[in-house]
């Protein structure tokens, strides 16, 4: 998409890359010889799909503002949005914040944080070559299913995750076939 909106060049490499990534992601969600496309599923492809069209949006914005003003704002408008919602639970609000308010803490610095080095890349480079390396969080996210969630097919999990990082190689050294 990156390609049609923002005029990014395709090449084979590119294209090979991220149909690696992809395969990888399928090989992790694969369960049982069928791909496991429960609603869980479904919702967590159209979110690939809608964070993929808002990283052309932000590179798009990149050329008419400073990141740290552009992170800023795209934090600011859902917290906006999202304020009446929350504040309508307050008491929910109110344990969670008791109960979580340090992870909570942790979560949202480590989240604006990378948000930030994400809009950093976007300047630097093509959306095209930082959202197939961004996707090698699935490699965290499967040991951390492991280890702190019991999640079951480890090895196969890591074969996807391995599969992803042929890929990201791939678009990030160019000329290597």
């Amino acid at each position: 998409l990156s390609i049609i909106f923002l005029g990014e060049t395709l090449t084979i490499q590119k294209l090979a890359g991220t149909a690696l990534i992809f395969f990888g992601a399928l090989i992790i969600v694969f369960k049982r010889n069928k791909l496991d496309f429960t609603k869980g599923m479904k919702i967590t492809f159209l979110s690939a799909f809608l964070w993929s069209m808002a990283s052309i949006v932000d590179k798009a914005a990149l050329a008419y503002f400073l990141p740290a003003v552009y992170g800023f704002l795209a934090y600011l408008l859902p917290t906006l949005f999202l304020m009446p919602i929350a504040l309508r639970q307050r008491k929910e609000l109110k344990t969670i914040l008791n109960r979580s308010g340090k992870i909570l803490l942790v979560m949202v610095t480590l989240g604006t944080i990378g948000y930030f080095f994400l809009l950093q890349a976007f300047k630097l480079t093509d959306v095209s070559n930082v959202v197939p390396v961004v996707q090698l969080s699935t490699i965290i996210a499967v040991l951390g299913g492991y280890f702190f969630h019991k999640e079951k097919d480890l090895s196969k999990r890591l074969l996807g995750a391995a599969v992803m990082i042929i890929g990201s190689i791939l678009i990030l050294r160019p000329g290597l076939f």
